[in-house]
C-alpha cells in the first residue's frame, strides 16, 4: 500500500495500534504504536506491558549483556560470548532472542539459570536500573550506521509483518528526511540518539565495555580475547583461536543454517511465521561485510548521508570506520 501523504497512516479495524509510514516514494512501512507513542515493529502480541515493567527488571550481578542498535552484530557476539562461558568453540544452539528483554516476559527470564546471557536494543535511560545497581556487565556494539542502513533496508523488505516492497532510494530518503512523529528507535535513522548515548554513558561505567563491529571483522581473535578478560573468563589461547574461527562470519552462518537445519536451533520466529527456520537463518546473518554499503549508495545519496551524517556527530568524538 501507498500513500501521498507524509504523515503516519492509521489501517482500518485495528484498535489504533497499526500505522502506515510511507517512505520516500509513498510505498508504507506497517508498524506499531505503543502507548507512550513510540514505534515499533508490528509483532502480534501485546508488549506494551513488558515495556512498562522493563524498569522493574531484577538483575543479577552475573548477568552478561549484550547490546547494540539493531542489525549490529548482538548475534555474533552473544555466540562469542556463550562460546566462552561454555568453554566449547561449539556453535550455540538457543538464539539471543530467547532472552530478549523485549522479546520475553521477566517470569521467562527470571527462570533463566545464571549465567544468564541477556540481550536488549534500547537506549541506556530506558535500562533496567538494577542491572547498574548490580553492576552486571554490558556489552555494547557499534556498527556504522551506512552498513546498518543498508541491513535494515533487507530486513524491512524481507520481514512480510512490514508490508514493505519500496526501493533502497525510497528507504533512504525516508531515513535522511524530515523527523518523524513519534519514537521510531527501529529506524536506521535512530542510530545516533542509540550509539551517542552509549558511547557517553560507558565513558563513566566501568561495567560496560565498546566494541565495534568493523574491530571485529579486522582481528577477531583479539577481540574474542578482550571480551573473555572483560567477563572475567580467561580460556587458554587455544580455544580463543578456535572461537574466532568458528565465528568467521561466513562459517558462523554455514553452521547456523545447518543447526537450524537438523532443528536442534531454536529461532524466536516472531516477525515471519512463514519463514523456514533455513530462511531465518538467512535473514538474521545476511552478510556481514564491511563497506557493503558501497554497492548501494549512489555518489549524491553518500554525499546527503556525510551531510546527515556530520550533522549529528559534531559534538561526539565517537569515530567509526566505514571501511577496512
Amino acid at each position: 500500500m501507498s500513500s501521498a501523504e507524509g504523515a503516519p497512516v492509521k489501517r482500518m479495524k485495528t484498535e489504533a495500534r497499526f500505522v502506515e509510514i510511507p517512505d520516500g516514494e509513498g510505498n508504507l512501512i506497517t508498524m506499531k504504536e505503543e502507548v507512550d507513542g513510540s514505534v515499533i515493529p508490528p509483532v502480534p502480541e501485546d508488549t506494551s506491558e513488558r515495556l512498562e515493567n522493563m524498569v522493574n527488571f531484577t538483575a543479577r550481578k552475573e548477568d552478561i549483556w549484550v547490546c547494540a542498535f539493531g542489525r549490529s552484530g548482538m548475534n555474533w557476539v552473544y555466540e562469542i560470548v556463550q562460546m566462552l562461558l561454555q568453554n566449547s568453540s561449539e556453535t550455540v544452539r538457543q538464539s539471543r532472542d530467547a532472552a530478549s528483554i523485549q522479546l520475553r516476559d521477566a517470569a521467562i527470564l527470571d527462570a533463566l539459570p545464571s549465567i544468564r546471557v541477556l540481550s536488549a536494543r534500547i537506549p541506556p535511560q530506558y535500562f533496567p536500573t538494577d542491572v547498574m545497581k548490580k553492576q552486571s556487565k554490558i556489552i555494547y556494539i557499534i556498527r556504522n550506521p551506512k552498513d546498518v542502513f543498508v541491513s535494515s533496508y533487507y530486513f524491512f523488505r524481507n520481514v512480510p509483518l512490514f508490508e514493505y516492497s519500496g526501493t533502497w532510494k525510497g528507504f533512504l530518503e525516508l531515513q535522511l528526511g524530515p523527523e518523524l512523529n513519534g519514537l521510531i528507535s527501529s529506524f536506521p535513522r535512530a542510530w545516533f540518539d542509540n550509539v551517542l548515548s552509549w558511547w557517553n554513558f560507558a565513558k563513566t561505567n566501568s561495567n560496560i565495555l565498546v566494541i565495534k563491529y568493523e574491530d571485529l571483522s579486522k582481528d577477531l581473535l583479539s577481540e574474542v580475547e578482550r571480551i573473555a578478560q572483560f567477563i572475567n573468563v580467561p580460556r587458554e589461547t587455544t580455544l580463543y583461536q578456535e572461537i574466532a574461527e568458528q565465528c568467521q562470519f561466513s562459517v558462523m552462518k554455514k553452521n547456523k543454517m545447518m543447526l537450524e537445519k537438523d532443528k536442534l536451533g531454536f529461532f524466536h520466529n516472531y516477525f515471519n511465521p512463514s519463514l523456514t527456520h533455513i530462511g531465518m537463518t538467512s535473514l538474521v546473518y545476511r552478510q556481514g561485510k564491511v563497506g557493503d554499503w558501497r554497492n548501494f549508495f549512489t555518489v549524491n545519496q553518500n554525499e546527503q548521508f556525510d551531510k546527515f551524517y556530520k550533522d549529528r556527530m559534531k559534538n561526539t568524538d565517537l569515530t567509526v570506520d566505514f571501511e577496512i
